[in-house]
């Protein structure tokens, strides 16, 4: 009886060790995901690294739009912009593998564990990124915004560090996050009545857009001409601030 305690000890030992093993490797993997990724192409502080040919002039092309947006936001203010890492699967199974369960989803970032963001697949040329669905991505969300999205969310995680970033609102990261990216692209007067009519895409679990946030933090910063630090740093009652909105 004891023997076999022993033994159920030691498998249950090997297993945890195991599975910590596994974590670590992946882990490891997100940090260091190079070995997937043959190609690169680098402007000012973003290199692109992708599992196909990056073709030049569309990539420098995207990435000077992508500085053009972020340049609207103070905190991508020189020399935040460096070592950016933006990795392009051009293969399902390959953003499967470092999206996880978030799989359905354009793309990611992973700070503070790293600088590495990831996009599904793209085309370089029409300046698309592919969707879950297998159609390119239509609209204000062209592969430029979708890149200085991520980017986005990354350089508020570096302003507000691990803890501030982590109790950070969903309406403020994303909001702000998609006010930079659109670059100026934004109606605020139809959003708002589109809120006031109660449309689809103004709730974001059944629309998966973010124009609702979008709204909220275009009302702080450009109507009532709070600063960048006060709308991430200050308290903010979402309900209230529709209410003014609608007034």
């Amino acid at each position: 009886m004891v023997l076999k305690r022993k033994k159920i000890a030691r498998v249950g030992a090997f297993s945890t060790l195991g599975i910590v093993g596994v974590v670590v490797l992946y882990l490891a993997l997100l940090c260091h995901p190079g070995l997937f990724f043959s190609h690169k192409f680098t402007r000012g502080g973003i290199t692109l690294y992708a599992d196909e040919p990056i073709p030049p002039e569309p990539a420098g092309r995207i990435l000077e739009e992508v500085e053009r947006r972020l340049a609207r936001s103070p905190l991508a203010a020189l020399p935040r912009i460096k070592d950016l890492r933006i990795y392009i699967c051009n293969r399902r199974w390959r953003f499967g593998l470092f999206a996880t369960t978030k799989y359905k989803v354009g793309g990611l970032a992973y700070f503070p564990l790293s600088n590495n963001i990831f996009l599904r697949t793209v085309h370089f040329p029409a300046n698309r990124l592919v969707g879950h669905s297998g159609h390119e991505v239509p609209g204000a969300r062209t592969l430029s915004y979708f890149i200085a999205h991520e980017i986005m969310h990354t350089l508020v995680a570096r302003e507000l560090g691990i803890v501030k970033h982590w109790r950070l609102p969903a309406w403020k990261n994303e909001g702000y996050a998609d006010l930079v990216a659109k670059g100026g692209d934004f109606d605020y007067e139809r959003t708002r009545e589109q809120l006031r009519r109660g449309d689809r895409e103004l709730d974001p679990k059944r629309s998966g857009l973010y124009l609702r946030y979008h709204l909220l933090v275009a009302y702080l910063l450009d109507h009532r001409g709070i600063r960048v630090d006060e709308l991430l740093n200050r308290d903010f009652d979402p309900a209230q601030l529709e209410a003014e909105i609608l007034e």
